[in-house]
């Protein structure tokens, strides 16, 4: 129940976070078009983002990047030792940032099919 409830905090922490800074400020998300997240899905994907879908876009990779940090954060409490908290950490992050983003990228380019 403990690694439950710091999931669902650190996810809604992270997200709210991600809304508040990226999402509702108008300038920072005309800055997202051009950050590495959307190269990503541009380069590997070949995801056309547009004016009209960018914030649907932006909320896919809040939600994406509040999943990875939260899982990260709930995986790395299951260890006590400080150096292998931070091992586990990259082991976990990695890999979840592989299959998120592809994810979001095989999502994008379904719906940019449809």
């Amino acid at each position: 129940m403990k690694f439950i409830i710091i999931f669902l905090t650190v996810f809604v922490v992270v997200y709210l976070a991600y809304l508040i800074t990226v999402i509702l400020n108008k300038k920072k998300l005309l800055k997202f078009k051009k950050s590495n997240q959307i190269l990503l899905l541009v380069k590997k994907y070949d995801v056309k983002i547009t004016d009209a879908n960018v914030k649907e876009v932006a909320h896919l990779i809040a939600f994406s990047n509040s999943f990875i940090i939260a899982t990260a954060v709930t995986v790395v409490e299951l260890v006590s030792n400080f150096v292998l908290k931070i091992l586990i950490a990259f082991i976990v992050i990695v890999p979840l940032i592989l299959i998120m983003y592809s994810l979001v990228g095989k999502y994008l380019k379904k719906k940019e099919c449809k």
